[in-house]
């Protein structure tokens, strides 16, 4: 019996890791093509592209934003195969209803903030954002059947398969159209292959009074997932609509630099939360409280170092590349913000936890909709009194404010022991990065 146990553990951690592997790949492959992108690019071409990918991000978080949370919610009514088949081509055909609602909802963003020569291209951007929703969807209903290595082929080759097309489109042509629209056929070939097999799940369209229905359940979802989008590249339209093109390409390339410390914290935070989560409920929170505080210690030292690593590095990398590369190598204290935000975000991810393990599901929400709301509200203030910098000062302050207000809130059910000095340490090790 213990050899059958520690055998199905063994392979859950084995699948588990491989997913942990396949998402740093993918995410590592595209933040690289960003970075290459960057190099052959003019600035003003950089930062069309930085607006035309923010609306493909937009649709693949929109277009399944409180799909999967619902479904998981309905598992314990649908324990058999059949049922849940039956739920699963339910949501499939619902997540139909989102993607239409989400284009319908990106289509100002299109005709207000896209340049005309870039409509359809626009379209076919949010196409491909459709297809990486959708593949999100479909491996995470395979998941919950325990079909990983059918889950990994809509997790990993669709997204490669995506990313191999866009590369395609830079080597042969340069051009802004034909890479989206490369990148647009390269995850559709899989996904008609998977859909041949009959590996998908595709369901009816449910009629308008469920589709409502489920809308409303769906709004807090969706407002987390508006915020989530504008704390991120979503952000390039507001900065497209106040500063110059060139603005939006820094950061379009910088805070693409900047997520490789936001990976890293969340591959990490997926090995150390079941463990926590574990100790939480094994009622011994001093010890739990303990490895917690350690744990973010070592994230935040991670994080000081690579950011070290990477302000350091920036200028000579850029240089040695060249091409229009060279243009962003002064950006270091831009680079050394962002990356301390990550840093000062450790205590909104450390309260994070205790809120997920101890089932406050509803004031985690409110609370995620107030400190995102107050930040962006920051963020965009910092824009309008600082100028240009304020980009990049508001995104650290955007991450205090969610900070601090995590801290006071988590204060109220348990007492916890941000590991400050680190922190300070950690935002310490990036700043002496500018002086190489």
């Amino acid at each position: 019996m213990n050899n059958s146990l520690e055998f199905k553990l063994n392979r859950i951690f084995s699948w588990f890791f491989l997913y942990t592997f396949i998402n740093i790949f993918i995410k590592g492959s595209n933040s690289l093509f960003i970075l290459f992108l960057a190099s052959i690019l003019t600035p003003s071409e950089y930062a069309d592209f930085g607006i035309l990918f923010a609306l493909q991000l937009g649709m693949t978080s929109f277009g399944i934003v409180g799909i999967l949370e619902n479904t998981t919610s309905r598992l314990k009514t649908h324990n058999s195969v059949h049922r849940l088949s039956v739920l699963f081509r339910r949501m499939s055909g619902l997540t139909i209803i989102s993607m239409f609602c989400s284009l319908i909802a990106l289509i100002p963003f299109i005709y207000i903030l896209v340049r005309v020569e870039y409509n359809v291209i626009a379209f076919i951007a949010i196409t491909l954002g459709a297809i990486n929703s959708f593949a999100i969807m479909q491996a995470a209903f395979l998941r919950l059947e325990n079909k990983h290595f059918r889950s990994l082929f809509f997790n990993g080759v669709i997204p490669f398969c995506s990313l191999l097309g866009l590369s395609f489109g830079v080597w042969f042509t340069k051009e802004i159209g034909s890479i989206f629209t490369f990148g647009l056929v390269g995850a559709f070939i899989p996904l008609l292959l998977l859909i041949f097999k009959r590996i998908t799940y595709i369901g009816p369209l449910p009629r308008i009074n469920r589709s409502i229905k489920e809308s409303v359940a769906f709004a807090p979802f969706l407002i987390m997932a508006i915020f989530g989008w504008l704390s991120g590249y979503g952000m390039n339209f507001f900065i497209d609509f106040k500063f110059e093109s060139k603005h939006v390409a820094s950061f379009t390339l910088i805070f693409t630099i900047a997520s490789i410390c936001q990976l890293l914290a969340n591959s990490l935070n997926m090995v150390w939360g079941p463990h926590f989560y574990k100790m939480f409920c094994d009622k011994n929170m001093v010890y739990a409280e303990d490895l917690n505080k350690f744990f973010y210690t070592l994230l935040a030292l991670t994080l000081g170092i690579t950011g070290f690593i990477l302000v350091a590095l920036l200028p000579w990398v850029f240089n040695e590349i060249g091409g229009q590369l060279g243009r962003y190598a002064g950006f270091r204290l831009e680079l050394s913000l962002l990356i301390i935000g990550y840093i000062l975000c450790i205590p909104w991810w450390s309260g994070q936890n205790y809120y997920i393990v101890a089932g406050y599901n509803s004031e985690f929400m409110r609370l995620s909709i107030f400190s995102c709301a107050l930040g962006l509200i920051l963020w965009i203030s910092c824009m309008l009194a600082l100028g240009p910098v304020g980009i990049f000062v508001g995104f650290t302050f955007q991450m205090v404010v969610k900070s601090v207000t995590m801290w006071i809130c988590c204060n109220r059910h348990w007492h916890l022991r941000p590991p400050i000095f680190s922190i300070i340490l950690a935002c310490g090790l990036v700043c002496s990065g500018l002086l190489f």
